[in-house]
């Protein structure tokens, strides 16, 4: 994987997505299959458009859920200016519900991001459902 975020379409019905989340800073890296309601990517767009706003703006995010018993796995998302020159940092909470052995995982992995790719991400995120493709936020 490469060093990024990136989430891929794997299937959907008429009211939830099933995903794959990928995160990975270089060193750590972590992945989950998850369900989302059917529309809540293009909301997870809406609510990143336009970020950052100031230098002490975050954006939060759960994909999927990490309540016991619930279906797949869950990652949490965290953006936010890691300092006054508008350096971008990701922090991100995965959560894998492995079904084969029944173990499950968690790790937290923290990345840089460029903003200047970020645009584009957020332009994949709202039509990953229509067009069955996937968003990457490259480090």
């Amino acid at each position: 994987m490469r060093t990024g975020l990136q989430i891929i379409y794997l299937y959907h019905d008429a009211d939830i997505v099933e995903l794959e989340v990928g995160i990975s800073n270089g060193r750590f890296s972590g992945s989950a299959n998850l369900y989302v309601a059917t529309g809540e990517l293009a909301e997870i767009a809406d609510l990143l458009a336009d970020f950052p706003a100031n230098s002490a703006d975050t954006r939060d995010y759960t994909l999927g859920t990490f309540e016991p018993g619930g279906a797949g796995g869950a990652i949490r998302l965290n953006f936010y200016l890691r300092d006054l020159a508008g350096h971008a940092s990701l922090r991100a909470f995965v959560k894998d519900d492995h079904p084969t052995s029944g173990h499950t995982q968690r790790g937290e992995i923290v990345l840089d991001i460029e903003l200047a790719a970020f645009d584009h991400f957020v332009s994949d995120l709202r039509r990953i459902e229509e067009e069955q493709g996937s968003a990457y936020l490259f480090a």
